[in-house]
């Protein structure tokens, strides 16, 4: 899947889906008809989110530019889950925490917020609530409602789990962020 847009209009210039359809040959086994997967697939987007976390969260006023984050020892437990990041990164700045993508500082960020937020960040990111361009079978991103109960699940979704969103809406939540 390849997608460019206009960052500052959101325009869609270009949507590429690889294996293709080609409308203009019968329909057969060698020609089968494929989803549009940039709007009809959706897929954890992992660490991808870490920087429209923190912008979101910097725009809202959640967190400081200036702030430093303890992941030592790099490993945390949750409700008995376990988060780790590759090693233990020490302190660590914003720029650091995307640089060493630690899941261990981005759900501290996400520790003490209320899990209605993590819905009010996908909506403000175009990651969900059906911000839809028209194409035919498009559908939203999703969070897991487990979310609201419990701890593990809404600071895993720092990280990319437990949400689902579609390449459309991950390419517009970083052309907000451009």
């Amino acid at each position: 899947i390849i997608l460019v847009s206009e960052v500052k209009t959101g325009d869609v210039l270009a949507m590429v889906n690889f294996p293709s359809f080609n409308p203009n040959e019968p329909i057969s086994q060698h020609n089968v008809i494929t989803p549009n997967r940039a709007v009809q697939t959706r897929f954890e987007p992992g660490s991808t989110i870490k920087p429209i976390w923190l912008a979101w969260l910097l725009s809202k006023g959640y967190i400081d530019a200036d702030m430093k984050i303890k992941t030592s020892p790099g490993v945390m437990q949750v409700e008995g889950g376990v988060i780790r990041d590759a090693k233990d990164h020490g302190t660590l700045s914003l720029t650091g925490v995307l640089k060493k993508s630690s899941n261990v500082a981005m759900s501290k960020l996400l520790l003490d917020i209320e899990p209605q937020v993590i819905e009010q960040m996908m909506i403000d990111m175009r990651l969900s609530h059906h911000h839809a361009i028209g194409l035919p079978g498009e559908i939203s991103g999703s969070e897991n409602l487990q979310t609201d109960k419990s701890l593990f699940a809404k600071v895993s979704v720092s990280f990319g789990y437990g949400i689902a969103v579609t390449p459309l809406e991950l390419l517009r939540a970083y052309s907000i962020i451009a």
